[in-house]
């Protein structure tokens, strides 16, 4: 991408509603009134899950506001590429579910619904795995070039198989090129972020190629 310096990242994910997925992926459900912090100009903030909506247009031309969620990346991403801020948002491809629950979030309802008691309430109300469905993110990335001129990429990501998918592909590379460097060079024992990744590969065209080789469409404007 040619960036000499990174101001902010906003990754957007839209999630379908008919994905094949698992029990586990709904986990965020349970997080939805707990503040988290988010790197901002280098400096940690608090925000709250499903605020600060942003417009987005996905690959499929779906245009829909996601919201701010909890995930890793809000730590992961600011320490592999010293971005100044990150942002993580999602919104699901049914209008009415993502913005009531926003509305419930809102207005206290979900809170109320929180604990042990109502969780196969709550994930009634998300979870409905089906015959499968796209999953698209929408990454803009804002910084400077060489020349110290403003510079905005976008980069679209799209799994005809679905988050499952993408996840799954993203965990298999990953432990094939840790369980080589483990074996060829060793490795220190420690924690090893999904980024860290690219210590272990030539050059970040073998992600892409990998990806693509199972049918994930990876595009760059």
């Amino acid at each position: 991408m040619s960036f000499e310096k990174v101001d902010q990242i906003d990754i957007n994910v839209l999630f379908s509603l008919s994905d094949k997925a698992g029990p586990n992926s709904t986990e965020y459900i349970d997080r939805l009134t707990i503040p988290f912090d988010i790197i901002e100009n280098y400096r940690p903030r608090s925000v709250s899950p499903l605020t600060d909506p942003l417009p987005v247009r996905f690959p499929n031309g779906y245009k829909i506001k996601c919201y701010r969620l909890d995930t890793p990346d809000h730590i992961t991403v600011p320490v592999s590429t010293e971005a100044a801020s990150v942002n993580f948002r999602i919104a699901f491809d049914h209008k009415f579910v993502t913005y009531s629950l926003r509305l419930l979030v809102m207005l206290g309802i979900w809170k109320l619904i929180s604990g042990e008691r109502f969780t196969k309430l709550r994930q009634r109300l998300l979870y409905s795995p089906g015959n499968g469905g796209d999953h698209q993110i929408v990454i803009h990335y804002h910084g400077t070039d060489k020349n110290q001129r403003k510079k905005q990429v976008q980069k679209t990501i799209t799994d005809p198989l679905g988050q499952t998918h993408l996840t799954a592909l993203g965990a298999v590379f990953q432990a094939e090129h840790v369980l080589e460097q483990t074996k060829s060079n060793g490795l220190s024992p420690r924690i090893y972020y999904p980024e860290d990744v690219f210590q272990f590969i030539p050059h970040p065209s073998t992600v892409l190629q990998f990806f693509q080789e199972h049918g994930v469409v990876i595009s760059e404007k």
